[in-house]
């Protein structure tokens, strides 16, 4: 199965069904099953964000030392990636930025707090 790394509390977001879409500079052809590994590292600042404090604690996360490192917590489905374009200046000069991914179907944290 593929997988995908996501640094904390992202990678528990997505595996909750809140986060759906993920920002990768990089494209790929799989679409089907995918692992969510949640990385070792935690954002401990986006910890702090009212939204994501608010998703967390609804699901029973009260720190960001309760989410899990380091192992695979999930598993989604990968329906699409779409290119994301932004254009500049007056000139309309379109630059491709980054690959969207879209994420569907997360079947639940697959370990135990």
């Amino acid at each position: 199965m593929k997988a995908v790394t996501i640094i904390q509390p992202f990678a528990t977001l997505a595996a909750l069904g809140v986060k759906t879409l993920e920002t990768r500079s990089w494209a790929t052809k799989h679409r089907g099953p995918l692992a969510i590994h949640a990385g070792q590292k935690v954002d401990k600042e986006a910890c702090l964000i009212p939204q994501i404090r608010e998703a967390l604690l609804k699901h029973g996360i009260n720190d960001w030392s309760e989410l899990p490192t380091g192992a695979v917590i999930a598993k989604g489905i990968l329906n699409d990636v779409w290119t994301i374009e932004r254009s500049y200046g007056d000139k309309g000069i379109v630059k491709k930025i980054k690959h969207r991914h879209w994420l569907d179907k997360c079947m639940g944290r697959l370990y135990a707090r």
